[in-house]
């Protein structure tokens, strides 16, 4: 197995490579700049220390610039709503399998007081 690089990274124990990037919520804007999945599933995302925000939805799309819309359950419930507390850096883990068949997703949040970098790691689908 090669070593990966540039914030990829292999765990030994899984058979799918994960691979972690950032987006941003601009200045006084509550959605981010879209989350290119292709062909990966949503694993982690950690929010900053001065992250302003309590609840953050992901939103999907099949398209770049097509319409995004909440993710639901097949039970018809908001699939993915974050709760996050404010000023404190957290990490959280989600269920790969929620944003399986996503191209893209963004992040909604509350509007931000200043622009706020978000990490997040994908893993290659199933």
């Amino acid at each position: 197995m090669s070593t990966p690089s540039n914030g990829d990274r292999s765990d030994t124990n899984q058979s799918r490579l994960s691979q972690e990037n950032t987006t941003t919520i601009a200045i006084s804007t509550t959605t981010s700049a879209a989350i290119v999945l292709g062909r990966n599933c949503l694993a982690q995302i950690t929010f900053p220390d001065a992250f302003t925000g309590t609840t953050v939805d992901i939103h999907g799309s099949q398209t770049l610039n097509g319409t995004y819309t909440p993710i639901y359950t097949t039970l018809g419930l908001e699939l993915l709503q974050l709760t996050v507390s404010a000023s404190e850096s957290r990490s959280i883990s989600i269920d790969p399998a929620k944003t399986a068949g996503y191209k893209y997703i963004k992040l909604v949040a509350s509007s931000q007081a200043a622009a706020r970098l978000i990490t997040f790691t994908t893993i290659t689908a199933f």
